[in-house]
């Protein structure tokens, strides 16, 4: 009789990418030839996806600087709203990758645009050829602070938010705030929410930082200022700090999931009424109150947390955060992905975090019902 035979294969996967900020479309493109350089790329044409959103003059001056830099393009627009993140317009990308011939690594494609859009281009690049190299350049300011800095594609499947995905980084992610100026303020307000997520969990600086400054950022986006680039750059770095230790989440405790428990089933019952930011913003909120029922967090961080969300645009009721079973489906979800544990995280305090993993139906509940108090009042929202 043969003997059976086992064999093991073992290998460690280095990976590297880079997160630029640039003041200007020359730095933009100067970095995108770098990046180019470096991966063997030579007088090759790319195919650009792009955002069809992204304003008019956003557009000519990018693709302009590109032709002046001799960097020869195809031109793809891609709609960048919510219904068409889908696994169907993730293979119409791959359809234009496969008859532009992009090859495994000296010819990444590169997508501008906003969330939707980078992830849609991201994951086909992820299957593409079983995954080839991209570029990035975020739009809007979620985009940047959010998938910006993210190892992960999605799409949404079934009903469910970014259901399905892979892990795929960008090569490089190009920030430039200028493409902020056209933004209408309710598309910074939801940006904002992300932020306000990380300083509520981990970073009271930041936290100082949106209280003070984060009017400056809704009132006049494009525009660099010292406090402005330090809202950005320590968002950037705060979550890159969080997903570089488990950057393929083989520990599922993970505080970045702040934000994200209660709401996603929300955010896919109202598309496209109920934006990303300000879904996680009302999570965070949610999430607060309960803190605070359990004895975890002082009323003085509670009243001070709620005046900033207001102060953010963040603050707005929605039906959706009243319907208590809704919610409870959604940390239902939310603890499936999460191996069955709930691994809920919660406040302590204004940049401080603990995990549990014994909440209640009726706790949502009563959360609930306070959350629509308090933003119902005229003194909130």
């Amino acid at each position: 009789m043969s003997t059976s035979h086992k064999l093991n294969i073992k290998a460690d996967q280095v990976l590297s990418y880079d997160i630029a900020t640039c003041h200007s479309t020359d730095e933009i493109v100067s970095s995108i030839r770098d990046c180019i350089t470096s991966l063997g790329g030579k007088d090759e044409p790319f195919i650009i996806f792009m955002d069809e959103g992204l304003p008019e003059a956003h557009r000519k001056i990018f693709l302009s600087t590109l032709e002046e830099q001799d960097i020869r393009f195809s031109l793809t627009l891609v709609p960048g709203d919510e219904d068409n993140k889908t696994l169907e317009y993730v293979l119409k990308v791959v359809d234009q990758l496969n008859a532009a011939s992009a090859k495994r690594r000296s010819t990444p494609p590169i997508v501008i645009g906003g969330g939707v859009v980078l992830d849609v281009v991201g994951m086909a690049a992820s299957i593409y050829r079983r995954g080839i190299p991209f570029i990035r350049i975020p739009t809007t300011l979620l985009a940047m602070v959010d998938v910006g800095v993210a190892a992960k594609t999605a799409v949404n499947h079934l009903g469910y938010r970014n259901r399905l995905g892979t892990f795929h980084p960008a090569v490089l992610t190009v920030i430039f705030q200028g493409y902020l100026d056209t933004l209408p303020v309710e598309h910074i307000s939801n940006g904002l929410g992300e932020i306000f997520k990380l300083a509520l969990i981990k970073d009271r600086v930041l936290f100082d930082l949106i209280s003070e400054h984060g009017n400056t950022l809704l009132s006049n986006p494009g525009k660099s200022t010292d406090e402005t680039d330090e809202i950005i750059i320590r968002s950037l770095e705060g979550m890159a700090v969080e997903l570089e230790s488990n950057l393929w989440e083989s520990e599922l405790k993970r505080v970045v999931d702040f934000g994200h428990t209660f709401g996603p089933l929300v955010e896919m019952s109202f598309v496209p009424d109920l934006f990303h930011g300000k879904a996680v913003a009302l999570d965070c909120l949610l999430s607060l109150l309960i803190s605070a029922n359990r004895g975890m967090l002082e009323e003085v961080d509670v009243e001070s947390v709620f005046e900033v969300a207001k102060k953010l645009g963040l603050a707005d009721h929605h039906p959706g955060f009243d319907d208590v079973d809704l919610l409870w489906r959604s940390v239902e979800d939310a603890t499936l992905h999460r191996n069955g544990h709930q691994n809920l995280p919660l406040m302590t305090g204004i940049g401080c975090s603990t995990f549990i993993q014994d909440l209640t139906k009726a706790e949502v509940a009563k959360a609930s019902a306070q959350l629509g108090s308090r933003l119902r009042s005229p003194g909130v929202s």
